[in-house]
């Protein structure tokens, strides 16, 4: 009897203890739907209006790309802080975006700042309209089906005029007016103006634009001057060849670097080639995140900065500016003074082809590159791929964008005599005080067969303080190079030419063409260098 009443008080408890969750289940989604109602219902109204008070979101912040400069410090690439006005699509009603961009063109038409105008069709005062002819691929463009989907004989007033319609311009405004928004509604197409992507009206603006545009648009929601970084070079003619140059990633490097763990984006540059592709991992910086917060007209509220950017480093060359800017401008003078000299000579393979040269500068000390100089030059902040100057760069017969101070191979030349003179020092043949006379015909070592020509200087007999054969006595080859290498700074510093030819250009450091064969000395800041200018007759590279 006592089993039979357990069992009954057991089937009771469990009842009760199903009962205890059910009501507390019951509870807790009663808790839910009373704090809904709540929300929703009872206090729906403030909730909604606070809201649309204020808008936060998460961007991506740009770091800085760190500079280049010289040994002195002196920016080689540097970064400069510039101004654009931008148009945010979330915050500008659809009914005054005309009047705004009227608003916008007129104040930088005052100010003469410029505005985006891709527009390939241009309109004259009495309404005529032609394409342009620097833009004929844009006319074909405008007319395809992607676009107008007009014939392409279509004329420039009726593709003026689809545009008018498809932009839905109001035949109230002046033609001007119509011209104005048909180019910025054209621009702005091009660059898909939407939500999620705003629109940039200009860049580079002046501090005089930036204070109008501020001033006129005060409670105009939408419309915000932003800054942003350009990078290029101080002086773009200086040093491109070893400068470099960023460019758009492509999907393979795009893809090599996300299998290195390298975080880079579609629409990031990255160095092509020069400092800025060798330094590129030093260079770039590490991007960061920021939470921005705008009230319902689209004003900046709060810009809370998450993980700060980090920028990349400066990189230092030891290139010095000055020494590099008189090599390149010498070095010109100098190609262009031999092939006049050439064609005055009146004598053929004398110089009258010289189109091209190189010139490069060591440090006794350290032997490291104090200037290096390739012409024919180009400016660098020009330079883009695919751009219209890129291709005229690579069509010259010069090849300009051919760097012949690193790259080329020539033979050594005059550069050499230093080298076989510092051995002489080393080996005690010499000493400074030395003087060789050059016979002009070489025999110590026999280089042709029995009874031909010796080898011979192309130029007259003179004294030389640069020439002697007894070097080559040295017992070999490695005792040459060795020597050259521990003797040739002190060669430089030590050793001076009697007589310089009155030809020598006197700039802060001189630079003969071999073609003219005087011995030169090279003086810097601290350093002095016997060089010889390489000029390379009728070669392009």
């Amino acid at each position: 009897m006592r089993f039979g009443k357990s069992r009954k008080n057991g089937k009771k408890s469990k009842k009760s203890r199903t009962t205890v969750c059910i009501i507390i289940t019951a509870a807790i989604f009663a808790g839910f739907a009373i704090r809904l109602v709540d929300w929703q219902l009872v206090q729906g109204k403030s909730y909604k209006s606070l809201a649309a008070k204020s808008t936060g979101y998460t961007e991506k912040t740009d770091a800085t790309r760190g500079e280049i400069v010289d040994r002195n410090g002196v920016g080689l690439v540097v970064n400069t802080t510039k101004y654009k006005i931008v148009l945010n699509k979330l915050y500008i009603e659809e009914d005054r975006l005309d009047g705004i961009l009227l608003e916008l063109a007129d104040i930088l038409t005052k100010t003469g700042d410029t505005r985006t105008d891709s527009l390939p069709i241009s309109v004259g005062s009495d309404g005529s309209c032609v394409y342009k002819t620097s833009r004929e691929e844009d006319a074909e463009k405008l007319l395809s089906s992607d676009f107008l989907d007009m014939d392409r004989n279509t004329s420039a007033s009726d593709c003026f005029d689809a545009l008018l319609k498809r932009y839905k311009i109001s035949d109230r405004l002046s033609l001007s007016q119509k011209t104005t928004l048909v180019s910025i509604h054209y621009n702005m197409e091009l660059e898909k103006y939407s939500n999620s992507n705003p629109y940039v009206f200009a860049k580079n603006i002046s501090r005089s634009a930036v204070n109008a545009v501020s001033e006129n648009t005060q409670g105009v929601s939408g419309v915000e001057i932003q800054t942003y970084l350009t990078r290029g070079a101080s002086d773009p003619y200086l040093a491109p060849h070893i400068l470099g140059a960023l460019g758009s990633l492509s999907e393979d490097e795009y893809n090599e670097l996300k299998k290195q763990g390298k975080s880079y984006s579609y629409d990031d540059k990255i160095g092509k080639f020069g400092i800025e592709l060798a330094c590129e991992d030093d260079l770039k910086g590490k991007g960061g995140t920021r939470v921005i917060q705008r009230n319902a007209d689209g004003t900046l509220v709060e810009s809370i900065e998450t993980e700060s950017a980090k920028p990349g480093n400066t990189v230092y060359l030891t290139i010095d500016s000055k020494l590099q800017k008189t090599a390149v401008k010498s070095l010109e003078e100098n190609v262009k003074a031999a092939k006049q000299a050439g064609k005055e000579s009146g004598q053929k393979n004398n110089g009258e082809d010289c189109e091209t040269g190189a010139v490069v500068m060591l440090s006794v000390k350290d032997f490291s590159v104090l200037a290096a100089a390739s012409y024919p030059t180009y400016d660098l902040n020009r330079y883009s791929e695919y751009g219209s100057y890129y291709v005229k760069l690579s069509e010259n017969k010069n090849s300009p964008m051919y760097n012949r101070a690193t790259v080329g191979t020539f033979a050594c030349g005059s550069v050499f005599k230093p080298c076989v003179a510092g051995a002489a020092l080393e080996e005690k043949i010499i000493t400074d005080k030395t003087k060789i006379y050059c016979k002009q015909d070489y025999d110590f070592y026999p280089t042709r067969a029995e009874g031909s020509e010796l080898n011979r200087c192309i130029f007259m007999r003179r004294s030389s303080d640069w020439a002697n054969t007894r070097v080559l006595k040295l017992r070999n080859q490695r005792e040459l190079l060795q020597a050259e290498t521990a003797q040739i700074g002190r060669l430089a510093t030590r050793f001076q030419p009697q007589s310089v030819s009155p030809t020598t250009h006197l700039l802060p450091f001189s630079l003969q063409p071999m073609l003219r064969q005087s011995p030169t000395t090279v003086k810097g800041s601290k350093h002095t260098l016997l060089i010889k200018l390489q000029i390379m007759s009728g070669q392009k590279r």
